[in-house]
């Protein structure tokens, strides 16, 4: 027996019954009120996790299962609709995102979009969505200041999560100084490695924690990580905020020898 997704089901749910004390009459087909979904996924990319080929069968599936449940939402039947988020190389892009979710809105006036999931296509949406009073839901969004939006809901972590973890990981161990090595350079995608560092750097503004930012030239990257594993060992602690997730790691400053570092 298939086990459904109940709290993804639930939250689906909610975001759609506070518009039925809403209906128009004139918007009901006998008797049954049509609800639009909107979603607004990348269509072939399948390296972004919220991609349509991973998430459309799934959201799909949920629809069918409220729809085929008379008690759930009685009166009310769901239908799905979508567009593309991506730019001609695959990528998510920050100006079809709105001209998709403009579309939608005018083609459909749907109760709630699904996605997008980039932090930039994200952010431009939700500048919308907040306009018409329409929820946005989201798996990626991930950046500091989305909460600003009333209308997004994230379901999963969020870099303002990260930031308030690792202040506690180092409140823990009593580690008083911190550094954050970045790597700043465009590379033309959506900044994940940036947002996740603002995360942890907007974490400790809040804790009164002084920073400075220090922007390092042509430096022997493996000297200076190997210093600081010589000197910093129980006093400091160096967060690498974005690292690839197949790459195991964890925080520089411990309590153990540390290896020296390999050649490559």
């Amino acid at each position: 027996m298939l086990s459904w997704p109940r709290p993804s089901l639930q939250l689906l749910l909610l975001l759609i019954q506070p518009a039925a004390s809403s209906l128009l009459p004139g918007n009901a087909t006998d008797g049954v009120q049509e609800v639009i979904v909107a979603a607004i996924l990348p269509q072939t990319n399948t390296s972004y996790a919220w991609a349509w080929p991973r998430v459309g069968p799934a959201l799909q599936a949920a629809l069918d299962r409220i729809n085929s449940d008379p008690w759930l939402l009685p009166g009310l039947s769901l239908r799905l609709v979508y567009r593309n988020s991506e730019d001609r190389d695959g990528l998510c892009s920050h100006s079809m995102a709105p001209l998709a979710a403009v579309d939608l809105h005018m083609d459909h006036e749907p109760w709630v979009f699904l996605g997008p999931g980039c932090t930039y296509s994200s952010s431009h949406v939700a500048r919308f969505t907040a306009h018409w009073d329409v929820p946005m839901v989201t798996a990626g969004a991930q950046a500091w200041g989305f909460w600003e939006h009333g209308t997004v809901t994230n379901t999963g972590p969020t870099h303002k999560k990260l930031g308030q973890f690792a202040a506690r990981v180092q409140d823990a161990f009593g580690w008083r100084h911190r550094a954050v090595l970045l790597y700043t350079r465009d590379t033309g995608d959506d900044g994940p490695c940036f947002f996740a560092a603002e995360g942890l750097y907007n974490v400790l503004l809040d804790r009164n924690v002084s920073t400075y930012h220090h922007q390092l030239h042509d430096v022997d990257y493996r000297a200076l990580v190997q210093d600081i594993r010589d000197n910093g060992r129980g006093r400091r602690s160096v967060w690498p905020p974005c690292l690839s997730p197949t790459v195991p790691h964890r925080p520089l400053s411990s309590s153990e020898g540390s290896p020296p570092i390999r050649q490559s």
